[in-house]
């Protein structure tokens, strides 16, 4: 995965059309299902639930080091 992502990127030494089919693993690689993911994010940060209004299950972007999510964090108002 990491090589297909460095070889990729090298778009002034290697073939346009290997680089642009190599291109999609720096954001369309495999992702960690969401069950993973909310176990990080319940003992990182807490409940999912009670962090986030909506948390979508499935990455908007995913790569070997990190993923994205989309989500709406809930309006928490301190005094």
């Amino acid at each position: 995965m990491k090589a297909g992502q460095y070889l990729g990127n090298l778009e002034r030494v290697m073939p346009k059309e290997f680089t642009e089919v190599l291109k999609v693993l720096q954001d369309s690689g495999p992702y960690i299902p969401f069950e993973e993911i909310r176990i990080v994010v319940d003992s990182d940060i807490g409940k999912l639930e009670n962090v986030y209004e909506s948390f979508e299950k499935i990455p908007i972007a995913a790569a070997t080091l990190a993923q994205v999510h989309k989500a709406k964090l809930k309006v928490m108002w301190t005094k």
